[in-house]
């Protein structure tokens, strides 16, 4: 189990600047009137792992409005492991709004390295349909799940959608180029075997883990 030591924001939404130190290792809640930057702060948090974080937003968008563009805005954080302390940064590049990540001070290339440290995953009020709606946001929704224990899964489904994408574009373009075809959706079968597989093994851990647990954690 891994936890965070602290939480650091810069020029971050409505934030010029926030300091949270000491975060107790626990369940936590976060309560204050409407507009106080709840929300604000559980995106920082989101951003620490893989993807573009609770609301989706652009890079610049999350930049606080009367502060200097050419200063980004900054969340950091160290985190606690079974092994060793990690810290980890991401912000904003203001030269080209793309977002920089920097693990123990070295920069990455790559937001996967991010899912080496941190998973996040978060239900909220605009999801509430998430399990009447079409059934992707449903696959979707549960492929975040499985990523969240297992890092591999994302590059999995990216390596797919990208065969997935090039097969179309040749169907539309009238190529008739059997190795490509074949070389593609021999890459797609192969990696659909490893997304259902690593979703199956998933599966498997939530019913073990439903059928060991006490009635007091099924109620609740």
């Amino acid at each position: 189990m891994a936890y965070l030591e602290n939480l650091t924001l810069q020029n971050f939404r409505s934030y010029p600047a926030l300091n949270l130190n000491d975060i107790p290792h626990k369940n936590i809640v976060l309560s204050g009137a409407n507009g106080a930057g709840k929300t604000n702060i559980l995106e920082a948090l989101s951003l620490l792992a893989p993807g573009r974080g609770l609301r989706n937003s652009k890079v610049a968008e999350m930049q606080k409005k009367d502060t200097d563009q050419n200063t980004g805005w900054v969340i950091s954080t160290e985190i606690n492991t079974l092994y060793d302390n990690v810290r980890i940064g991401t912000g904003r590049d203001p030269q080209n709004d793309k977002r920089l990540i920097k693990i123990n001070g070295t920069s990455v290339k790559a937001q996967s390295q991010l899912g080496e440290w941190m998973s996040c995953l978060w239900l909220t009020p605009q999801m509430d349909r998430l399990f009447l709606d079409d059934k992707s946001a449903r696959r979707r929704f549960f492929d975040r799940l499985v990523f969240t224990f297992d890092p591999g899964h994302m590059g999995r489904l990216t390596r797919y959608e990208n065969a997935m994408r090039q097969r179309l574009k040749l169907l539309k373009e009238g190529q008739d180029d059997a190795g490509w075809f074949t070389g593609l959706e021999s890459q797609m079968a192969e990696t659909a075997i490893a997304i259902c597989a690593a979703r199956q093994n998933f599966c498997e851990k939530l019913q073990d883990a439903y059928v060991s647990a006490t009635d007091d954690e099924k109620s609740s």
